[in-house]
């Protein structure tokens, strides 16, 4: 083996290990908001009017492409494995989860022309319109397709419970989205304390 080889072989291994922890990241860090959120959930109907995860998945994909829509996959796997979803419900979760995040992502970047570092009005309210719109369209009409298959009588209040769902989700973009893409992208402005103190006092203000 030629020493140039050797180097694209290393080269080759490091990459697919920070795929690895990328993945690794997502998955835990998604699984970890749902599991939080699951209890601001509407009892009777299972669903929830305000989803953060979705808000990380979508920035996720635009941090890191497509490909890390595996990721997004484990995690919204993982929860409908903790919480004991009937398959069909489990399944719908699944398939939303990831094809919301991949369709917004694709119409934010061809058709918006969307920044990552978001330092442009129109990304702003196109992460929060387009994007979270986009999302919280798929994730609501595909996963509440998928509980009414589960539980049948939910079909009665389609309506009502879709415009819930999708809220829930166009929320959590817009309250996760850009300042994730902020964080990963402009950290060294963001950690500033001023800008820290900021961050608080506003996140204080919306938990509240």
């Amino acid at each position: 083996m030629t020493e140039r080889e050797s180097r694209a072989n290393r080269l080759s291994r490091a990459h697919a290990l920070r795929y690895l922890g990328a993945v690794a990241l997502v998955a835990g860090l998604y699984f970890a908001m749902s599991r939080l959120n699951l209890p601001l959930r509407i009892v009777n109907w299972r669903i929830s009017a305000l989803w953060p995860a979705s808000g990380l998945a979508l920035a996720a994909v635009l941090l890191g492409g497509y490909r890390l829509w595996v990721g997004v996959a484990i995690g919204a796997a993982a929860v409908s494995v903790a919480t004991r979803m009937p398959w069909p419900l489990a399944a719908g979760s699944v398939v939303a989860a990831t094809a919301a995040p991949l369709l917004a992502a694709w119409v934010l970047r061809r058709i918006v022309g969307l920044r990552n570092t978001c330092d442009r009005v129109l990304d702003i309210i196109a992460l929060t319109v387009i994007g979270g719109g986009v999302s919280g369209a798929v994730t609501a009409t595909v996963g509440l397709a998928a509980l009414c298959l589960a539980w049948p009588t939910h079909w009665r209040a389609f309506w009502p419970l879709w415009g819930t769902w999708w809220l829930g989700d166009w929320l959590g973009v817009m309250l996760v989205g850009p300042a994730a893409l902020v964080w990963a992208t402009r950290w060294r402005e963001a950690a500033r304390w001023r800008v820290l103190a900021e961050g608080g006092a506003a996140l204080s203000a919306v938990a509240l």
